[in-house]
C-alpha cells in the first residue's frame, strides 16, 4: 500500500495521480524490485582487511629485499669479474624465493594449483642450478625420479587413505611406501654416483619394517572389528 505526499490517503501504488487531491504519485517499486536494484550490502570487516593490508605491506617488503638482493650481487660480481659467474647461482636462488613467497602470501588461491606452480619452480630451479655448472645430469638422473617415486607414492597413499579411512591398513601401506622409496634411493643415487649399498647395508635391516607393515596390513583385513575397535579406544586411536 502507497500513501498521497501531499494529503496521506492510501493509494495503490499504479494509481497515478490522487484521486484526492491530483498530486503526482511517483512509482513505487516492488520489495523483489528494490532488492534486484540495491542488492545486498556490501561485505567489509575490518579485522580481515587489516590483515590483508599487513600481507600486503610485508609482501612488499620482502620483494624490495629479493631485488636488492638480485641487484647487489649481481652489480658485486660484475665489477669483480667482468661478467656474471657466482652471481647466477644468487639470483637464481632469489627468483625462486620470490616465487615460494608470492605462493604462501595467498597469491595463489587454489591448492592444487600452488602445489602445480611449486612443483614446477622445484624442477625448473635444480635444472636451472645444473646448467649454470655447465651439466643438467644430477636434477635429471637423480632428483627428478625421486621426486617422481615421492610423489607417486604420496598419491596412491591418499587415494587409499580417501577411500577406506582405516589407520592401520594406512599405517601398513605408509610403512611399505617408506620401504619403497628408500630402495629407490638407494638404487637411483647408486646408479648415479656409481656406489653400492647407501641406503641399507644388508638385506636383513628390511626384514623388520616389512614385518611391521604386514602385521599392521593383517589386523586391517583379518582381524575381528570388534577387536579393532578395542585397540582404538585402547590407544585413542
Amino acid at each position: 500500500m502507497a500513501y498521497c505526499p501531499k494529503c496521506g490517503v492510501s493509494v495503490e501504488k499504479d494509481e497515478i495521480p490522487c484521486p484526492l487531491c491530483f498530486t503526482y504519485i511517483p512509482k513505487i517499486m516492488s520489495d523483489e524490485e528494490l532488492l534486484d536494484t540495491n542488492g545486498f550490502p556490501t561485505y567489509y570487516s575490518l579485522y580481515e582487511n587489516l590483515v590483508n593490508f599487513f600481507i600486503r605491506v610485508v609482501f612488499r617488503v620482502l620483494c624490495v629485499l629479493l631485488i636488492l638482493g638480485f641487484l647487489i650481487p649481481t652489480l658485486i660480481d660484475y665489477i669483480l669479474n667482468k661478467a656474471l659467474t657466482w652471481s647466477l647461482y644468487s639470483n637464481l636462488s632469489v627468483v625462486i624465493a620470490w616465487i615460494f613467497l608470492y605462493v604462501f602470501f595467498g597469491f595463489v588461491k587454489r591448492t592444487r594449483d600452488k602445489f602445480i606452480v611449486l612443483l614446477i619452480t622445484i624442477c625448473a630451479g635444480l635444472v636451472g642450478f645444473d646448467l649454470i655448472n655447465g651439466y643438467a645430469g644430477w636434477s635429471v638422473q637423480a632428483v627428478f625420479p625421486l621426486m617422481a617415486i615421492t610423489l607417486l607414492l604420496l598419491m596412491i597413499n591418499i587415494k587409499i587413505f580417501n577411500r577406506h579411512r582405516k589407520w592401520f591398513r594406512q599405517s601398513g601401506y605408509i610403512v611399505f611406501s617408506i620401504l619403497i622409496l628408500l630402495i629407490g634411493i638407494e638404487v637411483i643415487v647408486g646408479y648415479y654416483s656409481n656406489t653400492e649399498n647407501i641406503v641399507f647395508h644388508s638385506v636383513d635391516e628390511l626384514l623388520p619394517s616389512t614385518l611391521l607393515g604386514s602385521i599392521l596390513l593383517l589386523i586391517s583385513y583379518r582381524m575381528p572389528k570388534k577387536w579393532i575397535e578395542k585397540l582404538k579406544r585402547k590407544f585413542h586411536i
